[in-house]
């Protein structure tokens, strides 16, 4: 493997962990900033995924104009500088503008890593989508048990975000400048490109199911704890452990991602999204806790394949110069997700009667009409092949 794959799947780790790596110490910031409110110390965590999506804007907007290396290592820049900041700064506001940047630096940067996986040969490319998602979770085990049993104190915690330096200087050396084209060649290939017919319908699909995924599933890690307590089964070091096997089940998925689709073809999607859906009701059956940790494994295992899955059609049906911009879309459909997770929740859990199992079954049966939907993709998408 040479190094610039090497390189691009560090920027996976970034991808991975970039916003929630000092979750765990939040409780120690908060101590240290009393006359912030708790809601005010959340968005600690949360004001990376807002701007987030205006570095994506941004990429989407200027990724055809400027060099992508330029674009990546100004992303980059930002990570390094907004995510080790608030270890030097006293001032709560300026903790919050720290973290702004780290999200737009992140935003600049994860549509650009596509653009380049794109560049390989389909077979190749499938298994560095897998190994991006997979290195980038076992990065993220990892660092969040450094944080948790070295028992770092939460400046210490901001410090770790210095690991990104190295893959600043990686891009910087190992990530090529894009080849200079005559202006003749220009024209001819946005020509051939832009004439090029977008399947938008199946684009806003993959859009919106990412984003009903997303805004589901990241209640399920949010809210492990509170569910265990809820129903009696254990305490929140088991759901500390729970996390942690999921975590590990997200980078095994990932890493058979090239074998998956070697195995189900074009059904894969469809088949993801069956197993979603049932394991979405099943966990609305709080059994013990053997069952619900499966049953989570499972789920992780179901989020993280799926969006591979899909960035990988999103490079087959979009032209190189779009990839970019659907990437962003695509990821700014997760963010978003990740956000309205919790107002979602609250609204399925009053629409059911207070209940949260019941709220889990619903979960299940709106991934399950996604999967519906794909199959008719796929159907359509075997008789324009047959034609």
């Amino acid at each position: 493997m040479n190094m610039k794959k090497i390189t691009l799947l560090l920027l996976g780790i970034i991808n991975v962990i970039g916003i929630g790596l000092v979750s765990p110490v939040m409780n120690q910031f908060a101590a240290d900033f009393p006359q912030v409110s708790a809601t005010m110390a959340a968005m600690v965590v949360t004001m990376p995924a807002i701007t987030l999506l205006v570095g994506l804007a941004v990429c989407a907007a200027i990724t055809n104009k400027v060099q992508r290396k330029l674009i990546l290592l100004t992303g980059i820049a930002c990570t390094v500088v907004g995510g080790i900041a608030p270890a030097f700064l006293n001032n709560f506001n300026l903790i919050l503008v720290s973290r702004g940047l780290l999200g737009l630096g992140m935003g600049l940067g994860m549509p650009l890593q596509t653009t380049f996986f794109a560049e390989y040969p389909e077979e190749e490319r499938a298994v560095l989508f897998g190994l991006n998602t997979g290195i980038g979770s076992v990065a993220s085990a990892g660092l969040l048990f450094v944080i948790a049993l070295a028992e770092l104190p939460w400046r210490s915690a901001f410090l770790l975000y210095g690991f990104f330096a190295v893959v600043f200087v990686f891009s910087f050396l190992f990530i090529p400048f894009d080849p200079k084209r005559s202006e003749e060649e220009g024209i001819k290939t946005e020509t051939a490109e832009t004439t090029q017919k977008l399947p938008l319908a199946q684009l806003i699909f993959y859009y919106v199911a990412i984003f009903f995924v997303y805004v589901q599933y990241f209640i399920v890690p949010t809210t492990i704890s509170f569910y265990l307590e809820q129903n009696g089964l254990a305490t929140a070091q088991a759901a500390g452990l729970i996390s942690g096997f999921g975590t590990l089940a997200m980078a095994v998925g990932s890493i058979a991602f090239p074998w998956l689709r070697s195995l189900f073809g074009r059904w894969l999607m469809p088949i993801l999204f069956t197993v979603g859906a049932i394991c979405f009701v099943l966990y609305g059956f709080p059994v013990n806790i053997t069952f619900l940790t499966v049953v989570y494994c499972v789920l992780a295992l179901f989020s993280a394949v799926l969006p591979i899955s899909i960035t990988m059609k999103l490079t087959e049906v979009l032209p190189l110069h779009c990839v970019a911009v659907g990437s962003a879309f695509f990821t700014g459909a997760i963010y978003l997700g990740q956000f309205i997770s919790p107002y979602y929740q609250a609204m399925a859990v009053q629409l059911l009667t207070h209940s949260t199992e019941k709220a889990y079954i619903l979960f299940g049966i709106v991934v399950f009409i996604l999967g519906c939907i794909d199959v008719v993709l796929v159907l359509r998408e075997r008789e324009k092949m047959d034609v």
